[in-house]
């Protein structure tokens, strides 16, 4: 059976702001040295940075059923709803909770933290899920570490939430690993293939 629709939330885009902006645009003058002593020409490059540049992302599984099945959140993703093509479109979509690692912070208590804002267990380990990958190596140097963890039995408490009006409201569904693939969200997408190679 296909995933429900998310919850339809309407991203109004009210206007483009001024102000410190969450992420930095550097725009480069490069030049590239090879191995055989020859160099480039000068050329310009776009790398975009932000202050918690990494991101944990969590594979919470349930072996209950007769075959697994994994915990989706949704979350509203204004990037996706201002599109040119979709304006002010639902950009409600299903999503592994994920989450940015604060400083100080390292990536596995970050997915333990995201767990329980996102879905609502509270669990003391998690197991890592492969290496970290480049979320988007052309534009920027965010690595995504991955974990998984089994939630078989635990109870579910109320999402915590981070206190962002993306994820009020957000809502959580326990889905077959088939159809979590079927969602177009990349890091979704790793993860749940991830997750089938070690089961």
């Amino acid at each position: 059976m296909a995933i429900a629709h998310p919850p339809k939330v309407i991203c109004h885009h009210i206007k483009d702001v001024d102000g410190p902006p969450f992420l930095t645009l550097r725009h480069l003058k490069l030049k590239l040295e090879y191995q055989d002593g020859s160099t480039s020409e000068e050329f310009t490059h776009d790398v975009v940075l932000r202050s918690k540049c990494d991101a944990a992302v969590i594979v919470p599984y349930d072996l209950s059923g007769p075959e697994p099945r994994v915990w989706l959140r949704s979350c509203v993703r204004p990037a996706v709803c201002t599109r040119k093509e979709f304006p002010n479109s639902y950009g409600s979509g299903w999503e592994l909770p994920a989450g940015l690692v604060d400083e100080g912070e390292l990536p596995i208590e970050a997915g333990i933290r995201e767990l329980y804002e996102e879905i609502g267990f509270k669990v003391q380990e998690v197991q890592e899920l492969g290496r970290p990958v480049w979320g988007s190596v052309g534009i920027s140097p965010e690595l995504l570490f991955f974990y998984c963890v089994d939630v078989t039995g635990l109870i579910r408490y109320n999402p915590a939430e981070d206190g962002s009006p993306l994820e009020r409201f957000g809502e959580c569904v326990l889905v077959s690993l088939d159809d979590a693939l079927t969602l177009g969200d990349m890091k979704t997408d790793l993860g749940v293939h991830r997750l089938k190679y070690i089961l």
